[in-house]
């Protein structure tokens, strides 16, 4: 995987529709890491896909790629049109072909404003209503931003999506079985518990198919006073959301330049286990696996035994310049020391008396 991800850089800009594999890149008896941003579509979709036949009614998909992910955004900007990218990827994946579309976004006017710039739904915003699945986006000016980008490129969403609001009365009147809801990375902001919203439309279409894309509604980002059990009752609404698909490049920092050095990757697929992956750019290295989310302390620990293994041994050469210098420096060492006992004496004795200048 490289430094900066330049495997992204060319595809953005080019038609692509993610197809279901079978075989994808990561096989069982020997894991390795996805290459290429197709590959990552690839298993998200595929965990996505599986999830549901699985019988899953709410998923998470989290696919934080160097432009998706604020932990590391004074490195890599926030990539709105890779955003895109991956939700067309999702909508158009063939997972929701029977099932209503629906793209829900703020405010009414971004609402408009996108129909208004779609000649099939243009004027008729009940012709939008009868669309494929949902997308749910709490970020101002998604919509038209979104129709935009995928006019320019030749990726439409197809006939089957309409657009709405993240509000309960957006919600597809009579929905249910049918209907499939992608809330594209809902946001927790200062005073605006937005989970709040989402359990709203959660309650209004009980039945439908709900995916959170890159959700960051965790309760501490809303920066707000809530009871003991106010909090445990959304971090219960959250954990009901099963992930079919993770994606997470692992950081450090590096000091005193503040560098952010990618050291490894964190990546699960729906019925896979967990996989840890140690090493940086297109050197990712399989490390370890578990049954369930690793906690900060496992993968850290992974992730430092991986780098103490992958430290290659010194050459001969640099054995033995490394000798000659600690030679040297226990030389000067002993010189030293017999100036600074001597030193000292002198400057005892002096105290003394015993000697002048």
């Amino acid at each position: 995987m490289m430094a900066n991800y330049s495997f992204i850089s060319g595809v953005l800009m080019s038609p692509l529709r993610i197809q279901r594999r079978s075989a994808i890149c990561m096989s069982e008896d020997r894991p390795a890491a996805p290459e290429s941003l197709e590959e990552v579509l690839v298993g998200a979709v595929s965990g996505v896909t599986d999830g549901i036949e699985g019988g899953l009614k709410r998923l998470r998909v989290t696919v934080l790629l160097p432009g998706l992910n604020d932990k590391v955004e004074n490195s890599y900007p926030f990539n709105e049109e890779l955003l895109f990218f991956v939700t067309r990827a999702l909508a158009t994946s063939g997972a929701f072909d029977t099932r209503h579309l629906r793209l829900l976004f703020e405010s009414t006017g971004e609402l408009l404003n996108c129909e208004a710039s779609n000649p099939a739904v243009n004027g008729n915003l009940d012709q939008s209503l009868e669309c494929l699945g949902t997308f749910l986006s709490h970020k101002s000016g998604q919509a038209a931003s979104a129709r935009a980008y995928y006019e320019k490129t030749g990726n439409p969403t197809g006939e089957n999506v309409s657009y709405g609001s993240l509000l309960p009365k957006d919600v597809r009147e009579g929905g249910g079985e049918g209907d499939a809801y992608i809330l594209v990375s809902p946001q927790n902001r200062t005073g605006d518990p937005v989970i709040l919203d989402v359990e709203k439309i959660l309650n209004e279409a009980p039945d439908a198919i709900h995916i959170l894309l890159n959700p960051k509604l965790e309760h501490n980002q809303a920066n707000i006073a809530a009871s003991i059990i106010e909090t445990d009752r959304r971090r219960a609404l959250i954990d009901s959301f099963e992930e079919v698909y993770h994606y997470r490049p692992l950081y450090v920092v590096r000091r005193p330049t503040l560098e952010t050095a990618q050291v490894g990757l964190l990546h699960y697929q729906y019925g896979r286990p967990w996989r840890v992956f140690t090493g940086a750019e297109q050197d990712l290295t399989f490390a370890d696996e578990f049954d369930r989310l690793p906690s900060r302390n496992q993968i850290s620990n992974v992730v430092e035994a991986g780098r103490e293994r992958n430290r290659k041994p010194p050459s001969e050469e640099e054995v033995q310049a490394t000798k000659q210098s600690e030679q040297k420096f226990l030389e000067l060492l002993a010189n030293l020391s017999i100036a600074t006992i001597l030193t000292a004496v002198f400057l005892f004795l002096r105290t003394r008396g015993a000697v002048t200048p």
